[in-house]
C-alpha cells in the first residue's frame, strides 16, 4: 500500500462485515515509501477464506470505508493476499548456543535465530540489535595476536556467555509480557486474561508506587528502559513475583489457621456440650412432654427437702416451685426419669404433719406445677390445705417421699416424720 498517513493502526468500522480487524501499519522514514499493512487474526478467522481479488477488496471497502482503498491497495496485491496462505507467529523460544568454531572457520547467530517470539512486547528489532552490540564488544575485546582465527576462538565464546542469557530472558519475558495485545490470543481462558490485567495494573499502578524498593513495575514496563538489559528486567520481574507469592501464601496460611481456629472452638463447644446442658438445666424443659411420654410406665422421683421458714440452706424458699432435671435410673420398660425439688409453704398450724388419703399424684398437676418460668408459687389443693403427696401434708416439717409413680398408681415410700 502507498499512503502519506502517519497512522500505524487502522480501526475497522462498527459493522464491519467479518467482524472487528485492524491495520498495522509499519514506520517508515520516507512517507512515500510503500508500507507494508499486517493483517494479524486467528488461523479460523474467514477473512482466510477470501479466494479472489475482487472479495479481498470489497472486504477492505466495507470494514474501513475511511481508507481510500482503490487507491493505495492495487489489485495485484489483493490478488497475492487472497491466493497467499497466512503466516504464523512463532511461540517464544530461544537457542542455548549462539556461536559454533569450526577448524578455519566461526559461526555466529543473531537476531531470530536465537530468540524468536511473537511481535507482543514490540522487541523484535531492538533484541537483534542487541545481538549485534555484543558481538561487535565481543571481538574488539578479543586478542588477535596470532590471526584471525585466534581472535575467533576468543571472541565467540565471550559471544556467547553474554548473548546466551539475553535470549532466554527476552523470550521468557515475551510470555508474559503482553500476551493479549493481538486477537490470536483470545482462545485462551478469559479468567487467565482477567488475572493477567490484574496483575499488570497492582504491580505497575499500586504496588511499585507504594513500595517501589521491594516491587517493580510489570515486565513489558521494564523493557521500556533502556539501562536495563533483557536478564535484569527477567530478573527485577521475577524478585516481584516471588515477593507476591510469598504475600499470598502467607495469607493462605493466615486464613487457614483462623478457619481451624474456628473449628476447634466449634467443636469444643460439641465436646462440652454434656456439661453446658446440665448447667443449663433450670432452662430445662418442662415435665409436662416428659410425663407425657408413651412408655409404659414413668418414675418420677421426688425428693423434699426439709428447710426452716425462708426456705432451705441453698434452696427456694418457702411458697415456690423449681425444678432441675438429670438422668436417674429407670427400671426396664420406663422412660428416663427426672428429679423435682419442691418446697412448699403449710397451708395449716406450723410443726402440724396431718395424713391423708393415699391418692395418686396426678400428671395434670405436676405438669401445671413445672411448666412455665423456672419457679413459680406452689399450688394449694381445693379445701384451702397443703398439696398431699403419698399420705405425707407437707408443713413445716418437711417430709422427704421417695415415690415411684405409675399412670394408674398411688405414692408408696417411707419419709422421717411419719
Amino acid at each position: 500500500t502507498r499512503t502519506r498517513t502517519k497512522a500505524y493502526s487502522m480501526r475497522p468500522a462498527t459493522d464491519a462485515p467479518l467482524g472487528p480487524t485492524r491495520l498495522g501499519l509499519l514506520p517508515v522514514a520516507d512517507p512515500t515509501f510503500p508500507r507494508t499493512a499486517n493483517v494479524i487474526l486467528p488461523p479460523e478467522h474467514p477473512v482466510w477464506a477470501l479466494g479472489s481479488a475482487e472479495e479481498v477488496l470489497g472486504w477492505l471497502r466495507a470494514t474501513f470505508p475511511h481508507l481510500p482503498v482503490d487507491d493505495v491497495v492495487s489489485a495485484d496485491e489483493a490478488a497475492a493476499f487472497a491466493a497467499g496462505a497466512p503466516g504464523a507467529f512463532p511461540a517464544p523460544c530461544y537457542s542455548p548456543r549462539q556461536q559454533l568454531l569450526l577448524p578455519k572457520a566461526g559461526v555466529v547467530l543473531v537476531g531470530d535465530a536465537i530468540h524468536a517470539f511473537p511481535p507482543d512486547i514490540g522487541q523484535g528489532v531492538n533484541s537483534a540489535l542487541s545481538d549485534v552490540v555484543m558481538l561487535g564488544e565481543a571481538l574488539d575485546g578479543a586478542d588477535g595476536g596470532d590471526g584471525p582465527m585466534a581472535k575467533l576462538r576468543a571472541a565467540l565464546p565471550a559471544y556467547e556467555a553474554a548473548a546466551a542469557p539475553e535470549a532466554e530472558a527476552v523470550a521468557r519475558i515475551a510470555q508474559v509480557g503482553f500476551p493479549y495485545q493481538y486477537p490470536i490470543t483470545r482462545e485462551r481462558s478469559p479468567l487467565q486474561k482477567a488475572g493477567w490485567f490484574a496483575n499488570f495494573l497492582l504491580r505497575t499502578f499500586v504496588l511499585s508506587k507504594l513500595l517501589p524498593r521491594l516491587f517493580s513495575p510489570a515486565a513489558i514496563v521494564l523493557v521500556q528502559r533502556p539501562q536495563l538489559s533483557y536478564a535484569q528486567v527477567w530478573r527485577t520481574a521475577q524478585r516481584t513475583t516471588r515477593r507476591l507469592q510469598g504475600l499470598g501464601l502467607a495469607a493462605a496460611l493466615a486464613a487457614a489457621r483462623e478457619t481451624l481456629r474456628s473449628s476447634e472452638e466449634r467443636l469444643r463447644d460439641l465436646l462440652s456440650w454434656p456439661r453446658s446442658a446440665a448447667q443449663a438445666a433450670p432452662s430445662a424443659p418442662p415435665f409436662a412432654p416428659l410425663l407425657g411420654s408413651t412408655a409404659a410406665g414413668l418414675a418420677l422421683r421426688l425428693s423434699y427437702e426439709e428447710g426452716a421458714e425462708g426456705g432451705a440452706e441453698g434452696g427456694p424458699p418457702h411458697g415456690t416451685a423449681s425444678r432441675e432435671m438429670r438422668p436417674l435410673h429407670s427400671s426396664p420398660g420406663a422412660s428416663p426419669n427426672a428429679a423435682l425439688r419442691y418446697t412448699g409453704r403449710p397451708a395449716g398450724d406450723a410443726g402440724e404433719a396431718s395424713s391423708r388419703s393415699r391418692s395418686p399424684v396426678s400428671i395434670s398437676e405436676w405438669s401445671d406445677m413445672t411448666h412455665g418460668s423456672q419457679e413459680r408459687p406452689a399450688r394449694t389443693p381445693p379445701g384451702g390445705d397443703a398439696m398431699a403427696v403419698g399420705g405425707e401434708r407437707m408443713g413445716d416439717g418437711i417430709s422427704d417421699c421417695d415415690a415411684s409413680i405409675d399412670r394408674g398408681g398411688g405414692c408408696s415410700g417411707a419419709g422421717r416424720g411419719r
